[in-house]
C-alpha cells in the first residue's frame, strides 16, 4: 500500500488515503488514480521514507526539505533538521536544584521546568 496525503493551499496534510500499489506504481499514478477516483483539484503528495515522516492530518510538507513536518507543540520547540519533527531547545547548561530534575513543559511556549527527581 501506498500512502497519499492530500495538501490544503499552504501544504497542510488534510487527510492521508491508502492506496493499492498496482494504482499507485509511480506517484504520478498514484495521484492521476486519485483524481479519477476523487475528483481533480487536489493537491496529493506521497509518503516516502526520503519524506521523513508519515504525513498525519496537520503536518506539512515542506518543499525545500521534501519532507512532512510535524506541527510544532509549542513556540519554543525547534526543528531537528535530520527528522523534520520539532523538539524542545537544549536543556538548560546549569544543573537542577538538589532533588530535582530537568522536565520539558509544554504549558504556554513550552520551556524547561524543574520537577522531584
Amino acid at each position: 500500500m501506498a500512502t497519499f496525503a492530500e495538501l490544503d493551499e499552504n501544504n497542510i496534510v488534510l487527510r492521508a488515503i491508502s492506496v493499492e500499489d498496482s494504482e499507485a506504481a509511480t506517484e504520478e499514478a498514484g495521484i492521476a488514480f486519485l483524481n479519477n477516483t476523487l475528483g481533480p483539484g487536489k493537491i496529493w503528495k506521497q509518503f516516502t521514507a526520503v519524506r521523513k515522516n508519515h504525513p498525519g492530518v496537520g503536518y506539512t510538507y515542506d518543499e525545500s526539505r521534501d519532507a512532512f513536518v510535524d506541527p510544532k507543540k509549542c513556540a519554543n520547540m525547534v526543528l531537528n533538521e535530520d527528522t523534520c519533527l520539532h523538539e524542545p531547545p537544549p536543556q538548560p547548561s546549569e544543573s537542577p536544584s538538589e532533588g530535582k530534575a530537568w522536565n520539558w513543559s509544554f504549558e504556554g511556549d513550552g520551556s524547561w521546568i524543574e520537577v522531584d527527581a
